[in-house]
């Protein structure tokens, strides 16, 4: 038996030196039960796998690609024609991810299903560095729960996971990289053992004994692995700004660790690794500058969306995306999982045993970086001029992995804490607030057998997951994709899904090829959408909001052009496969018969406007079924400008 002490799992009644980061001991269990014991966390961390897995497909196999997701694959359909794009189409940021679904594209063709499994393949490279990270502050089996908890929990990030928007999953996983990087050059700073020099980036152990952290600089190689690492953390940097300004959720808390570092002398940088993280970031950061450096630096003035105060932005992320992101609320309607007291009561249980952890880390100086990044993340999400919109819980995907890693070792560590208590108390029959076993309390835990501890941990760490795997499940079980769309013939089960589920756009392709039409006009909605069912055969542009100039002016410049409406038969369909009702051309985030004042072009056009505009200019034409979209193809060319002034939309 051993004493209980701060270095495994960040708790303060974790075992020193069999904390199990080694094992069972040979004392307490027989090698037979240790043998049985790991295949069933093999088998059951495999299980968990396959279930985040499916979860995923079958999302894939219901969703239909929305137009913004597909601007990536035509972003990438473009990437593998030669052009070069810095950021998401008619965006100053966004970038990096859409040349990772181009090489995916490349190996394994276009279509809906690769364009989904790029982000849900980022998503699990996100859970291993969340592995090696949790690694580095506690014990293994706390890493490994956390990282099966944050691949099946919350469900609005499993969902999330499977959507291609073009730079958070990047940005997600080169944060996480960010992340490991600086604790290992905070780490290979000292020259002693590696479990004393860890205090200085997790503050897992005292400083006292901490080695000199200051190599001496006449000996190192320029080219040292030490100083490659600069490189590589500068270059990371980069990528992580041209993905995304949200990168900085990652670097405003290492850059503060870096800086206590080098204030406690934990770390010491010279002018050639200064130099090479710089150059890093010059080169990861390139195609930003490109596209900045001499056109007044646009990302920088990027203009925000629908604005709110600080305080506001704050309130919605205590109130509707925290709860989301613990799986109490879900996606869009913001309605609580149960009875909304049973489910404020579960919020409130959680947020007691992270504030109890918290006090625990900081009482025992631990885990300065998670717990800096915890705190700091609130902060800067309400600063943000972009997270007024909360329903989907985009912005806040940072959070997950370290909530998780997070909780499972909370929640590890106060059962520990917990047992250590009743035994103690079991053993000495004394009360807790006896005078004389306060002293001995403060000086010194209970000793558990090692064995005990380990499956104390290891229950826990199960305990949690599978915890998060139902919360994940009840509200799957309630929210689409996941529930059966009775509107849509063939998925009308709960084991139904289509490999192209797509597929209900094809008429229109078909139709539109059968007549040699090429060129259409479209809602924004169903604009990129089609052009990326099309695979080059069909390009269609929305008349508004218009991503990409050269669609536009391809359209325009054709002979024969479609216009493309939705059927008012299937219109209800229509919106089931969408997710909005604003399909017309013109209709961005509402439906508007007409112009409203300081929107612009805002106003919707229906195929009856069309039609009835094409009978004033006594222009022929002709109308096509397809499905659930009806094209109204006109026999001359029709001007934006002058039909959107006739039907007053403008």
């Amino acid at each position: 038996m051993s004493e209980f002490s701060v270095s495994a799992t960040g708790g303060k009644y974790d075992v020193g030196s069999g904390s199990g980061r080694n094992g069972e001991s040979p004392h307490t269990e027989s090698r037979k039960s240790k043998r049985l014991v790991r295949m069933a966390l093999i088998l059951g961390s495999l299980a968990v796998i396959a279930i985040a897995i499916l979860l995923r497909l079958l999302i894939i196999g219901r969703e239909p690609v929305n137009s913004d997701e597909a601007v990536v694959g035509l972003m990438a359909h473009e990437i593998l024609r030669g052009h070069f794009f810095a950021f998401y189409w008619g965006q100053n940021y966004g970038g990096v991810e859409p040349y990772i679904v181009a090489f995916a594209f490349l190996i394994f063709g276009q279509s809906s299903w690769t364009l989904g499994l790029v982000p849900v393949f980022l998503d699990f490279v996100a859970a291993f560095l969340l592995f090696r990270i949790g690694k580095r502050f506690f014990a293994p089996r706390v890493a490994l729960g956390a990282s099966l908890l944050f691949l099946v929990w919350p469900e609005v990030y499993v969902w999330q996971s499977t959507i291609e928007y073009g730079f958070r999953f990047i940005a997600l996983d080169i944060g996480l990289m960010m992340v490991l990087l600086v604790l290992k050059i905070i780490e290979a700073n000292g020259s002693g053992s590696n479990s004393a020099v860890r205090h200085a980036a997790t503050g897992n152990l005292p400083s006292e004994g901490l080695p000199d952290a200051s190599p001496s600089i006449s000996k190192r190689r320029f080219f040292s692995k030490k100083n490659f690492d600069y490189l590589l953390l500068g270059l990371l940097s980069g990528l992580g700004w041209w993905a995304t300004p949200e990168i900085a959720y990652f670097a405003i808390p290492l850059a503060l660790l870096i800086i206590y570092s080098l204030l406690r002398k934990k770390l010491r940088v010279s002018f050639s690794q200064l130099g090479l993280f710089i150059l890093g970031i010059a080169v990861g950061a390139a195609p930003w500058l490109y596209d900045n450096v001499g056109h007044g630096f646009p990302s920088l003035n990027a203009n925000s969306q629908a604005n709110s105060p600080f305080t506001e932005h704050f309130r919605v992320f205590l109130s509707h995306v925290l709860p989301m992101v613990l799986d109490l609320r879900f996606i869009a309607s913001g309605n609580w999982l149960w009875k909304k007291d049973f489910d404020l009561a579960v919020y409130a249980l959680l947020l007691l045993i992270f504030f109890v952890y918290l006090l625990i880390s900081i009482k025992e100086k631990k885990n300065f970086f998670l717990i800096m990044f915890l705190l700091l993340f609130p902060l800067e999400y309400a600063y943000s001029p972009f997270t007024w919109y909360w329903q989907d819980g985009r912005y806040a995907i940072y959070l997950a992995p370290f909530l998780a890693l997070y909780l499972v070792a909370s929640v590890e560590s106060l059962l520990l804490w917990l047992s250590a208590r009743l035994k103690r108390l079991g053993r000495s029959g004394v009360s807790p607030d006896s005078p004389d076993k306060m002293a001995d309390n403060v000086k010194s835990g209970y000793v558990l057998p090692a064995g005990r501890t380990q499956k104390i941990s290891t229950w826990a760490t199960v305990a949690v997951v599978a915890t998060g795997l139902a919360f994940t499940l009840a509200t799957a079980a309630n929210v689409a994709p996941f529930v059966p769309n009775q509107s849509i013939l063939g998925r009308s089960s709960w084991l139904s899904f289509e490999s192209n589920p797509n597929n209900w756009l094809e008429p229109t392709v078909a139709v539109l090829r059968e007549h040699h039409i090429q060129n259409a006009f479209a809602g924004y909605w169903l604009a990129y959408a089609l052009t990326f069912t099309g695979n080059g055969s069909l390009t269609v542009s929305p008349t508004l909001f218009i991503r990409y100039d050269q669609y536009e002016a391809d359209v325009e410049n054709a002979s024969k052009v479609a216009w493309i409406f939705p059927n008012p038969t299937s219109f209800a369909f229509l919106e089931s496969e969408v997710g909005t009702y604003a399909l017309y051309p013109g209709c961005i985030g509402g439906y508007r018969k007409k112009a409203v004042p300081g929107f612009g072009l805002s106003g919707c056009l229906d195929a009856g406007e069309m039609e009835s505009y094409l009978n004033k200019i006594h222009d022929g034409y002709r109308v096509f079924s397809m499905g659930g979209l009806l094209a109204v193809v006109p026999d001359r060319e029709v001007s934006l400008a002058v039909l959107y002034k006739a039907e007053h939309i403008f």
